[in-house]
Parts: C-alpha cells; sequence; structure tokens
C-alpha cells in the first residue's frame, strides 16, 4: 500500500465533472488502486492567515504582552457606568442587525476619567463570556497602535478568530491575492469583513446572539490622523447600517469638536444617533482606588512594616482627592509612584503632597503631549513654561449635547 500527502492541490479527477465546488477546511482522500492520495485543501487558507497575523496589530488587542498590565476598574468603582454599558449591550444580543438601532457606543470623557479602565474590563469580561469579537486600543505615537494602517487587519484578524466560520474565507482571499493587505481601508473592510460575512451566511439574517459580536475600541481620538478618525467611524457604521452585520461597537474617546463633526456628517449616524454616554469626574470612586491602593502598598511593601497606622492619615488622603479633581489618571500616577519597590512610599508620599516638587513626571508627559496636539500655542507655551507649575488646563467642554440616546454620570457618584 503506498500513501501519499500533497502539501499542494493537483488536479483532482473525481472533480473533474464538478461545477461551483468550493470545499474549505477539510482533508480529501482519493483511491486510486493501492494508493491512498491526501489532498490538503486548508494550506492556502492557512498561508493566507499567517500574511494577516503579520499585518496585525497585536500589540492593539485588549490582552496583547505590550499593554500588560493594563489599567481595569476596581471591582467597587464605576459600577453605573458598567451597568448602563451591560445593559445596551444585553438588549442588542437577541435583536436582527435587519432592524438594529443604537448598535454603536460611545463613552466620551476628558482625559484621567477611566474610559481605557472600563474598556479593557470590560473587553476582558465579554471575552470570557463569549460576547467580545474583537479590540482595538489606539495609543498616539506609537507605530502600530497609533493609526488606521492596521485597523481593519486586526480587526479582521480577530474576528477570523471568534467566529471561525469566516477564518477560512479570509485565509482564502489573501492567498489568493495578497496585495489587499495594501490596499486603501475601504477596500480592506469589503473584501476582509464584508465579503466574508456574506459568502459565510449567504444573506441569511442572523442574530448576535449566535456569535461574538461586540467589537472595542479603545482611544478613537488616539488615532494620529483626524482624518482617519472619521473614516473608521464611517466604515464601521457601514458594517451595521448598510451591510446590516451582526456587530456592534463600542468607542472610547474625549469629548471634542471633531468628534462631533465626525458625528454630524455620518450619514448612518445622523439616521441612527449613537448611544452616547459621558464620563465624569469620580470623587466617591477615586477614594475608593485610592484607600484599597494604599491598603496594597500596606500589606506588600517590606518598609510599611515598621510604620504607624494610619497611613496614609485621612487628611492626607482628602489632599490628595482635592488634588486629583476625582479623576483616575492622577489616583493611579500616585499609587504607582507611592509603591515603587525600591523607594520609600512614606517619603514618596510626602513628596507628591508637597507644594515644592512636582514627581509625576509621567503625568506631566501625558499632559504635555496633550498640549502638543492643541492649536493654540500660546496656551501651549504658558502651561509648559509657567515657574510655578499651577496652570490649570482649560475644561473639555461638551460637544454631544444634542440627541435623546444620552446618558449623563453625575459628578456626585
Amino acid at each position: 500500500m503506498v500513501y501519499k500527502k500533497l502539501t499542494r492541490i493537483p488536479t483532482m479527477p473525481f472533480l473533474e465533472s464538478s461545477g461551483n465546488v468550493l470545499i474549505i477546511g477539510t482533508t480529501l482522500i482519493d483511491v486510486q488502486g493501492n494508493q491512498f492520495i491526501h489532498y490538503n485543501e486548508v494550506t492556502a487558507s492557512d498561508a493566507g492567515m499567517t500574511k494577516l497575523l503579520e499585518a496585525t496589530a497585536a500589540e492593539a488587542f485588549y490582552n496583547s504582552a505590550e499593554r500588560f498590565p493594563p489599567p481595569r476598574c476596581h471591582p467597587a468603582t464605576r459600577q453605573r457606568i458598567l451597568s448602563h454599558i451591560k445593559t445596551w449591550s444585553r438588549a442588542l444580543k437577541d435583536e436582527s442587525p435587519l432592524t438594529a438601532s443604537n448598535r454603536i457606543l460611545f463613552l466620551c470623557g476628558p482625559v484621567g476619567s477611566g474610559k481605557t479602565a472600563i474598556a479593557q474590563t470590560l473587553s476582558e469580561e465579554y471575552g470570557e463570556n463569549g460576547v467580545l469579537a474583537a479590540s482595538f486600543f489606539f495609543a498616539r505615537g506609537r507605530d502600530r497602535r497609533g493609526g488606521i494602517g492596521h485597523f481593519v487587519a486586526t480587526i479582521a484578524y480577530q474576528l477570523s478568530i471568534s467566529i471561525p466560520i469566516i477564518r477560512d474565507l479570509i485565509g482564502m482571499i489573501i492567498a489568493r491575492d495578497p496585495s489587499v493587505l495594501r490596499q486603501s481601508t475601504d477596500v480592506q473592510f469589503q473584501k476582509l469583513i464584508v465579503d466574508p460575512f456574506k459568502s459565510a451566511f449567504c444573506g441569511v439574517p442572523i442574530i448576535s446572539s449566535q456569535h461574538p459580536f461586540l467589537i472595542i475600541i479603545d482611544g478613537l481620538d488616539e488615532c494620529d490622523n483626524d482624518n482617519h478618525q472619521e473614516v473608521i467611524l464611517y466604515y464601521t457604521s457601514a458594517l451595521i447600517y448598510k451591510h446590516c452585520l451582526p456587530l456592534a461597537f463600542l468607542f472610547t474617546s474625549r469629548p471634542n469638536p471633531l468628534m462631533q463633526d465626525c458625528v454630524q456628517t455620518n450619514s448612518f449616524l445622523k439616521l441612527n444617533p449613537p448611544y452616547t454616554i459621558f464620563l465624569a469626574s469620580s470623587v466617591k470612586d477615586t477614594f475608593t482606588f485610592l484607600e484599597s491602593g494604599f491598603h496594597e502598598i500596606r500589606r506588600t511593601h517590606e518598609i510599611m512594616a515598621t510604620v504607624s497606622e494610619p497611613w496614609p492619615s485621612a487628611e492626607e488622603i482628602k489632599k490628595l482627592l482635592y488634588k486629583s479633581s476625582g479623576h483616575f489618571i492622577y489616583a493611579s500616577t500616585v499609587l504607582k509612584f507611592v509603591g515603587d519597590e525600591n523607594a520609600n512610599p512614606t517619603e514618596r508620599l510626602a513628596l507628591v503632597l508637597s507644594e515644592e516638587s512636582a514627581p509625576l513626571a509621567e503625568l506631566d508627559e501625558l499632559y504635555n503631549q496633550i498640549l502638543s496636539t492643541a492649536s493654540n500655542r500660546a496656551l501651549l507655551r504658558r502651561a509648559t513654561l509657567s515657574p510655578s507649575r499651577k496652570t490649570k488646563l482649560p475644561a473639555i467642554p461638551d460637544h454631544f449635547q444634542s440627541g435623546s440616546n444620552h446618558v449623563r454620570q453625575s459628578h456626585q457618584d
């Protein structure tokens, strides 16, 4: 008996008279006399998927190594916001995309309000329970996470994993024409997402509960090119409202005029206004976060065994809350600075609370980056060159006041 395994697909005599044959992900065995010949059709698809993986921004996944450890919500914080989002996603689960409305949600909030922590917490939870289809965490200035160049490939790759029925279809498309990965954004959306869905489901309407459906895009305002932010909004909304794909999108972003303009000029979103949640600062949640963080420092840092309680004092935490204005990014940076294993936490805390120094260089860098993108250069010079270092950032206005699909979180939460 002779056994042959062919990695390439030769002419198959038993299919010569057949037409319109599509074979995906299988091994065919042709018995010819005393020979068993295996035809491995999946090879081409796998080659395409390998090329797709090379084109993805794996750093932008919610569980990427580059982002470890990622920011997460403390279990006792942001409960109302998380509840609102979960209620929205549950309502979409059994809804046909043909009757879909509000399948796009915007979570808007100022810098440091905890948007990324919320997106991360939801990504992890939805990733475990089979709701998350894909994620992309933008980061301004990062090679693959900062622009649109790898965005579609990254989403398509994750969809191929979470929805296996489209995997080989995507792989074969790339195998036939690898240049698709370098074609325009609209072509990539069509060939790598729309066409595989249409082929897999043959135009039959399906509901979201049949597979993972939620795509989380964090920090859309962090995309380096403003025009690309608009492009992403247009084509993702087209997936839902033009092509009726059973998907939904959760975007996080700072509220700014550009995002408002994108919504107003987007023909799909004008007819289907996105569900918008405004994320305000939260003194209560920030207090819980600080209290828990200092407790952990006291429990794990070897120096703290000799420090008498209470540490920090109620007055010191009150000062930190005042300095933070209820923003998580300040509290998070303080805890990271104070809890450095190579430093003395009590000395570090005293340094943070002093008026003479600004030890939070990481926070300074963030705000300098934000200011560097502003068109008002005079404001930038005042903010970065002020010797007192007390220049306040201008308040970020709400640009999403109109519309009925809005939820605003109380500042007293």
